[in-house]
């Protein structure tokens, strides 16, 4: 499902971004970053974006493709 996220800094939760191998991911598009700091501002960008929504867990995403590849992770 869609919707315009009116506050997706909240939906971001920027305390559940995944630490790989000292790589901070943004969970709306995957861009990667080396800095805490440096994801926080680069999920500020997605603020208003469409959001393409998981139905089976809390995920969302920025693009469609995104979102299709990840609910096969639920299959």
């Amino acid at each position: 499902k869609t919707h315009e996220a009116k506050d997706l800094s909240l939906h971001l939760k920027l305390h559940a971004a995944e630490k790989e191998v000292g790589e901070f991911r943004c969970d709306m598009c995957y861009k990667s970053f080396s800095q805490l700091n440096l994801l926080r501002r680069h999920q500020e960008s997605h603020v208003g974006q469409v959001v393409y929504e998981c139905t089976e867990c809390d995920k969302a995403f920025a693009f469609p493709h995104l979102l299709e590849a990840h609910q096969q992770s639920h299959v």
